[in-house]
């Protein structure tokens, strides 16, 4: 019989399938780790910026409430001024009724550019703080009293006035029995 030495390999067992199976299972633990790791890195950012935005969120709810608040403070100035405007604004209303509180030397100087040979006046009234005016007077000639009436609405149209109404009376001045012959007139009267 004969025996037959192998020198040539290696009595050693080889690593065994246990070995095998550890060494996975230690690298699948440390790969299980790392991402519970990085999960938990990621878990703390997260927290903080919900952090972040709940101060955020606290903060534009305190400023909403005092805008709110400030908001009702001024609805309710708003509504305690209403009285005192109204009031105003009826003063205002009034006093505009009234026109005018300074002289009307404006209106005269108008009537006196707007005059017409042969025609004179002899009397001007303003009513209504100057929202009404009343000319009368005299004229020799019938179209001097229309040129006169025509030129008091031009002028007066841009103080917001317009005569509407024309009222003319013959007249004769003068007596027949005196050396002079008498002067036939026309009264007057713009309104």
């Amino acid at each position: 019989m004969s025996q037959q030495l192998n020198l040539l390999s290696d009595d050693r067992q080889g690593v065994g399938p246990v070995a095998v199976a550890l060494v996975v299972w230690a690298l699948v633990v440390l790969g299980l780790f790392s991402l519970w790791g990085v999960n938990q890195f990621r878990l703390a950012g997260a927290r903080e910026a919900e952090a972040v935005a709940a101060r955020e969120l606290t903060e534009a709810r305190a400023v909403i409430t005092q805008r709110e608040d400030r908001s009702k403070a001024l609805v309710a100035e708003i509504e305690a001024l209403k009285p005192v405007s109204d009031a105003a604004r009826q003063l205002l209303a009034l006093a505009d009724g009234l026109g005018k509180t300074q002289g009307y030397a404006e209106y005269f100087s108008v009537m006196a550019g707007a005059v017409e040979p042969n025609l004179w006046l002899t009397d001007v009234d303003i009513g209504q703080a100057g929202k009404t005016v009343r000319v009368e007077g005299y004229a020799l000639d019938n179209g001097a009293i229309m040129r006169f009436g025509h030129n008091l609405n031009a002028v007066f149209a841009e103080r917001g006035l317009k005569f509407v109404s024309l009222e003319m009376q013959p007249q004769t001045f003068g007596d027949k029995a005196a050396e002079t012959p008498p002067v036939n007139a026309t009264k007057f009267v713009f309104k």
